[in-house]
């Protein structure tokens, strides 16, 4: 997509978007995207791998357990203690002592 909102698609054809349009996409990887249509579009790449589950969990928590303080710093100790562990070790194979392959996926993600 250009300044002027014409949208080339990969067989040539072009489509002019409106004013009022916006578009919002989510890609897997940045592999075919040239540095203008990330400066263009404003894209931002998080990998998956630097992210993880923890901002997630982080804003459940905001905003299911808002005044409730307490519970939610017992919540955060749990899943520091346990969920993390788990899910280092279910996708990467990691335990506190050792380095396994990682467990198979029956369902890819």
């Amino acid at each position: 997509m250009d300044d002027n909102k014409l949208l080339t698609l990969a067989n040539g054809e072009r489509i002019r978007l409106q004013n009022y349009c916006s578009l919002l996409f989510e890609v897997g990887d940045l592999k075919y995207a040239s540095p203008a249509t990330v400066s263009r579009c404003g894209m931002v790449y998080v990998n998956p791998e630097n992210l993880g589950p923890y901002p997630i969990w982080k804003r459940w928590l905001n905003i299911n357990l808002i005044d409730r303080f307490n519970e939610k710093d017992q919540l955060d100790l749990l899943y520091d203690r346990y969920t993390k562990n788990l899910m280092n070790f279910i996708y990467q194979g990691l335990t506190e002592t050792q380095r396994r392959p990682r467990m198979k996926m029956i369902i890819p993600l």
